[in-house]
């Protein structure tokens, strides 16, 4: 152990926890409050300091209820001191470097029969619900950093002491994702960039919504008398135009052409991309006919080589009254 160890008891240790044990929220409120503390110890006004390294030990009890938990407690306690870091860097200490390359945790079950010295006094057992943590500035020199898999993601596994043997879990690794396992119920997280004020390690910030645009509308078109619009398989009477060219056609029109959309009529009296509108303007519409039409009081039909203009107000007849259509700005 180096200088800057430190062996102690957990808040409240010596107060056991409420019937069952140990709770995740107790573990993690301990934990944290155990770095506070070290936290104050270390941190002089020049300089902002505290232990980034933690091996825990529970009951035996305490230990078979939470380890399947770990990584989510680690998870929560390294955002806990990511947020308490950069409170006090906001606060006077914004020359903070981060003094370490990763946090560690291991956590232990309490030897049965075993010894643990704290404060050079022997402690041969550990009641359930209580805490002990062993702190440090950082991390043992042996402990390093594992590559990343070529995906780019932390690699979380359980692998109990050093059998060869990964015991696999049902953890979503997304869940956890930051958070590395390795032998022994041990765990390392990298440092955040404590440049970075905003963000926490394991919630990265989201892309800035991008504004969406509304389609550009050119007109609408509405139904006045006769059978109305057929959209999604839904009869409508009224019609946002949000294409500068479409055609309209009856019912049963399944051509496509050259790529142009086509609004469809509840009607088999109506004949395949009967007109052709193209709009030139918002609310101004070009007509052309491939079947008998009036627009504007003008007649059309495929024989005709003009066109005609519908402005807001103005009415579309398709045949002889099939339906009326007006345009609306």
């Amino acid at each position: 152990m180096g200088i800057f160890d430190f062996l102690t008891k957990a808040a409240g240790f010596g107060t056991p926890e409420e019937a069952g044990g140990l709770s995740r929220k107790n573990l993690v409120e301990k934990v944290f409050a155990e770095f506070k503390r070290q936290l104050e110890q270390e941190t002089t006004d020049l300089q902002l300091l505290f232990p980034a390294s933690f091996t825990i030990y529970l009951s035996a009890a305490d230990f078979d209820k939470r380890k399947s938990g770990f990584p989510f407690t680690v998870k929560e306690l390294v955002n806990r001191f990511n947020r308490e870091i950069r409170r006090r860097m906001r606060s006077g200490h914004s020359d903070y470097v981060a003094h370490s390359q990763f946090w560690y945790f291991k956590f232990n079950c309490f030897p049965e029969g075993g010894l643990v010295v704290v404060d050079g006094k022997s402690m041969e057992s550990l009641a359930e619900g209580d805490v002990l943590i062993q702190c440090d500035l950082v991390p043992n020199q042996d402990v390093k950093m594992p590559p990343k898999d070529p995906s780019g993601r932390r690699v979380v596994s359980t692998i109990v002491d050093k059998a060869p043997v990964v015991q696999t879990t049902a953890i979503n690794l997304q869940a956890v994702k930051g958070v590395t396992a390795k032998p022994g119920y041990t765990y390392i997280v990298e440092f955040a960039n404590f440049e970075d004020l905003t963000s926490e390690v394991f919630s990265e910030a989201p892309a800035p919504a991008r504004k969406k645009e509304a389609p550009k509308t050119y007109g609408r078109l509405e139904v006045l008398d006769g059978p109305a619009f057929i959209v999604d398989g839904r009869e409508v009477s009224e019609f946002e135009v949000t294409v500068p060219d479409f055609y309209l056609s009856g019912v049963n029109d399944t051509s496509v052409i050259g790529g142009i959309p086509v609004l469809r009529v509840n009607s088999d009296e109506v004949v395949s991309t009967h007109v052709h509108l193209h709009a030139d303007a918002p609310g101004v519409f070009k007509v052309r006919a491939n079947g008998p039409v009036w627009a504007c009081g003008i007649h059309l039909d495929a024989s005709s080589k003009e066109s005609a203009d519908l402005r807001p107000g103005d009415q579309l007849i398709i045949g002889d009254g099939i339906v009326v259509i007006q345009v609306k700005k």
